[in-house]
């Protein structure tokens, strides 16, 4: 039973960090010098909290029980509201961007398909700060593309 007790840990721990770890970015090492999950998961927390620009998800359920993704965005600590969307948004990969239209420059990217349409949002350093622009794409919409627009900017 005490091998469990120590293995646990440092499988919770590899799967978190795993699970924070994209591309490259964001790369967290994490060492464990107890048994102490509660510590593991308080730093892998801190890690993902000083990531400097992303998109940030948080996906929660409507009164109908359909999922809702309230998605801000966060610049040198600094979280800005951005959209409220139907179904459960993800960050978008660099290596898709072209297929969705976004520019490779991108700093971040995300969106959500739900019902057969989706909002998507990515994000572009100027010199002002950060573009962020919104598109959609709907299955029954008979021209191509996202239809991206620039939605807000947010200064230095």
């Amino acid at each position: 039973m005490n091998q469990y007790k120590t293995i646990y840990p440092i499988a919770l721990a590899t799967l978190l960090c795993l699970a924070s770890c994209k591309d490259g970015k964001n790369e967290a090492a994490i060492s464990i010098a107890s048994n102490d999950t509660t510590n593991v998961v308080k730093q892998m927390e801190t890690v993902q909290a000083t990531a400097t620009t992303n998109f940030i998800i948080k996906v929660i359920e409507s009164a109908d029980g359909n999922p809702i993704s309230e998605i801000t965005f966060s610049h040198n600590n600094i979280v800005t509201p951005t959209a409220s969307v139907s179904g459960n948004a993800t960050i978008t990969e660099a290596k898709d961007y072209a297929a969705q239209g976004i520019p490779a420059n991108a700093v971040a990217a995300c969106g959500s398909w739900w019902a057969g349409s989706g909002d998507y949002f990515y994000a572009i350093a100027t010199e002002k700060g950060i573009d962020i622009f919104q598109g959609y794409i709907d299955e029954m919409q008979e021209d191509k593309g996202y239809h991206w627009k620039k939605m807000k900017e947010i200064a230095k």
